[in-house]
């Protein structure tokens, strides 16, 4: 962002874009290249290529090639790209201010004040993103934001997600509590659509640039589908489009957001007061599901604006200065290249195109500019609506046939690009001049200019190489029995079971309570050779007061270790939702049942059993819902527990033996 004498605020631009990707990649000559340039030379040598130096800022160095570099050279790469830049637009420049997470301890505050200092940026002034990203808000809303009162900032960026908890004091705002995700982001909502391609239709790709292509494809559908019901996903090898529409969307990222959302309402929880606002930062914060899931989880519909990856960058601009900010050194000199001039007039509306830039000058190594913009465009939020009354899955569509975990990684790598929350708003300012530049996937930074000549966290995101990424290994079964399976032989092959997934379920009681069968029960199987799915959907009614649908899903893992992960993951996260969660014993080697988030009132019954067995998990819900005769009591929905933990004990033992 530039901040002109006259007041005027406006972004740094790179070749059109406010935003520089923060990929870099070591060239055959020794020099570093950044952003678009970095991912576009990565294609053809992804060993060489960083898409993420900021996930890697645990790190001393970095194995790019054959070379070790290290980490503050990475980052001072990205900030030396973005400081040329402000320099040829505005001059000499003296304060500069890096946003960092509020997480992030001394050592790693440390780095990005080396990695400035060694690029000539001098030592910068440090601020929290969550304290720049509440402050633009409390500057732009100030009416909603009162003294005393507590802000929840979401940030959900590329590849972590980020909650903040504040409280505004006269000052300005004190972090109360921070937690965050560092493995949950805009990257996983494109896994988790390449993993529904990939078993609806089997191999995408033949080579990394189709390979590219449709992680290309994918991005684009995720972004179109924030602002529209449906869209369609070229998959160029095959041949084909697929179709996708909204709910189909929905129950896919849903998983993907669950327990962003379960760490939001923990977070508010263990603070006690419930906030004034939630603020949404971050491009993945666009989806839609995003700001319906927390308005479901905090009965707060969170603040949205424009630009979500704009906010942290701006926010800086607000702050009151550093005591004592009079520190004052010189940007890198400019060299030859396309500039971008002084911006004029507003900007606004989604971003859109490549963003490149040469660079030059006398900085440690020849860097080059850019890359992939930050992906995402605003739409509107609500709830699917169901067929019956209140919507079957809480307003999310379908769950995913995964295990209500969100599919599992695709057999390859994640797309390349950004792995980071909102970006890294690079702030600078000019004595009456502010600068802030946003840099998605590291950090931001503030500098202050003259306006006169005197002296003023793993590689997950790069589809060509050969990482594929699983949730954490769980350390037992959740039933306390000790025997996770975690390095046995899987155990069963979906090749061998029946195709339909049907003819074994057994609905037992249930059966005789929902007499009338509403439609034909329909059956589905998807083979891959990581997880294949197994679905069938029943929908029965009890004369004209209730309906009952039934989703049952048998997920066989290829790796056994995977099914003791996912069910421990869905454990856990079931806990932090629903503290009425039961384990179940002698139902599989580890199964409990919980209520399925944002459906359950009166009149609507709404349960999730989730079941282990050696390599083979269930995942089905129940969702009952009455018309007439009032709602649900006590004893009828114990009954509803007691009878799908029978469903699922007899249909497995029916559908392993068929």
């Amino acid at each position: 962002m530039l901040r002109w004498p006259d007041g005027r605020i406006r972004p740094l631009l790179f070749d059109g874009s406010p935003l520089l990707s923060s990929a870099v990649l070591l060239g055959a000559d020794g020099s570093l290249h950044t952003g678009r340039d970095a991912a576009h030379l990565g294609r053809g040598n992804p060993e060489r290529l960083e898409p993420n130096p900021k996930r890697r800022v645990d790190d001393d160095v970095v194995l790019l090639g054959s070379a070790e570099v290290p980490v503050r050279d990475l980052l001072g790469a990205v900030l030396a790209r973005v400081a040329q830049e402000a320099n040829r637009v505005a001059g000499r420049f003296g304060e500069l201010t890096i946003t960092h997470p509020a997480a992030w301890g001394a050592r790693r505050c440390a780095l990005l004040v080396e990695a400035a200092e060694r690029v000539g940026l001098g030592r910068p002034r440090l601020v929290p993103e969550p304290v720049a990203a509440a402050t633009y808000f409390a500057h732009t809303m100030s009416a909603s934001v009162p003294v005393g009162s507590r802000v929840v900032v979401y940030d959900l960026g590329a590849g972590t997600c980020d909650v903040t908890v504040l409280r505004r004091q006269p000052h300005g705002f004190d972090v109360i509590a921070s937690d965050g995700l560092n493995d949950v982001g805009g990257l996983d909502v494109d896994a988790a659509i390449v993993a529904f391609l990939e078993a609806t239709y089997g191999a995408l790709w033949s080579d990394a640039v189709s390979r590219r292509q449709v992680w290309d494809e994918v991005r684009n559908a995720k972004e179109m589908l924030s602002r529209t019901s449906g869209t369609v996903i070229a998959i160029p090898t095959l041949g084909k489009e697929a179709p996708l529409g909204r709910e189909q969307f929905d129950g896919l990222v849903a998983p993907v957001l669950r327990p962003t959302v379960a760490l939001t309402r923990s977070l508010i929880r263990d603070t006690g007061t419930g906030p004034a606002a939630v603020v949404l930062v971050g491009g993945a914060s666009r989806i839609p599901l995003v700001a319906t899931m927390l308005t479901e989880a905090t009965g707060l519909p969170p603040i949205v604006i424009e630009q979500p990856e704009l906010v942290v960058a701006e926010g800086a601009l607000h702050l009151p200065p550093a005591a004592g900010a009079a520190a004052h050194v010189s940007a890198p000199p400019a060299g030859p290249g396309q500039v971008s001039g002084p911006p004029s007039g507003p900007m606004s509306g989604p971003i859109s195109g490549p963003i490149s830039g040469p660079l030059s000058g006398p900085v440690p190594a020849a860097w080059s500019g850019p890359a992939t913009p930050v992906s995402g465009v605003a739409g509107p939020a609500g709830p699917v609506s169901g067929a019956f009354g209140p919507p079957p899955f809480g307003g999310q569509g379908p769950p995913p046939p995964f295990g209500g975990q969100g599919p599992p990684p695709p057999p390859g790598p994640r797309p390349p690009g950004p792995r980071s929350r909102s970006g890294l708003p690079l702030v600078l300012s000019i004595v009456g001049i502010v600068l802030v530049l946003v840099i998605a996937g590291v950090v931001g930074a503030v500098v202050v200019l003259t306006d006169d000549d005197g002296p003023g966290g793993a590689n997950p995101a790069n589809p060509t190489a050969g990482t594929t990424r699983t949730t954490p290994a769980g350390n037992g079964n959740g039933n306390g029995n000790g025997n996770n399976g975690a390095n046995a032989a899987a155990k069963y092959d979906a090749t061998k079971l029946p195709e339909n997934l049907c003819q074994s379920i057994d609905l037992g009681a249930l059966a005789t309570q929902f007499d009338g069968q509403v439609s034909e029960p329909t059956a589905n199987r998807q083979l891959t050779t990581t997880v294949s799915v197994l679905t069938c959907t029943i929908s029965r009614q009890k004369g004209s007061t209730a309906i009952l649908t039934l989703l049952a899903m048998a997920n066989v893992y290829g790796d056994p270790k995977l099914a003791v992960d996912y069910q421990k993951t869905a454990l856990d996260n079931a806990k932090l939702n629903d503290a009425s969660t039961q384990v179940l014993d002698g139902v599989g080697d580890e199964a409990f049942v919980t209520r399925t988030s944002g459906i359950n009132n009166a009149t609507t019954a709404a349960l999730t059993l989730e079941m282990r067995e050696a390599n083979l998990r269930w995942t089905v819900y129940l969702t009952a819902s009455k018309f007439s005769g009032g709602g649900w009591t006590d004893q009828e929905r114990a009954r509803f527990s007691t009878d799908l933990a029978a469903v699922v004990k007899a249909s497995h033992a029916k559908y392993t033996k068929s």
